[in-house]
């Protein structure tokens, strides 16, 4: 370690540390002093009203933040609104939509129901279907026989020869190739 000598040890002097209740050290003139308090005061009445003005500006803000925050909540309370206003009447309209869809296509199910009890009865079921008021049946078969029942009575329209029972397919019209076929590309590459 270092080897102290006495000189390190002595107390500085005591004249450096002396100072007034202003903090100022004792050995300045007197106009020097004069000037560092005045200066000293010009500085704290600064600093004072700094703070002063630092504090109505932090209150202004603080009222500002509150309006903000209070339109803010109105302003957010009506997008809210005015968002839940539109989801409904968007929800509204697809329904709205939705049942005029299933309506059309419960109309256009029960027309094709009716037109296959009329091919069992006439010569052309859609001349039948056409002669019916579908929406006076209202979707009801019992209700649509019998007004095809009543149709044929009221011969307006050609029967059927016979009777329509099962469906015989006719099969396939032509037969199957018995040769392999030959490719004409591998006929003209060889």
């Amino acid at each position: 370690m270092a080897d102290t000598t006495e000189a390190d040890t002595t107390p500085q002097d005591a004249s450096d540390d002396a100072s007034d209740s202003n903090g100022l050290p004792e050995n300045l003139d007197e106009h020097a002093r004069k000037y560092i308090e005045r200066l000293t005061g010009e500085t704290a009445t600064r600093r004072h009203a700094q703070r002063k003005a630092e504090g109505e500006r932090d209150d202004a803000l603080k009222q500002l933040d509150a309006i903000k925050r209070k339109h803010e909540s109105d302003d957010e309370r009506r997008t809210r609104e005015a968002t839940e206003a539109l989801d409904q009447a968007v929800k509204q309209a697809r329904d709205d939509e939705r049942a005029v869809v299933t309506a059309e296509f419960q109309r256009q199910l029960f027309g094709e129901r009716v037109r296959s009890l009329a091919a069992s009865r006439f010569q052309n079921a859609d001349d039948a279907v056409r002669l019916l008021d579908l929406d006076a049946l209202a979707g009801d078969d019992r209700k649509a026989e019998k007004a095809l029942d009543d149709l044929l009575a009221e011969n307006r329209l050609p029967p059927r020869d016979r009777p329509r029972g099962v469906l015989i397919s006719q099969g396939g019209r032509s037969q199957p190739p018995t040769a392999p076929r030959e490719g004409w590309i591998r006929r003209g590459l060889t």
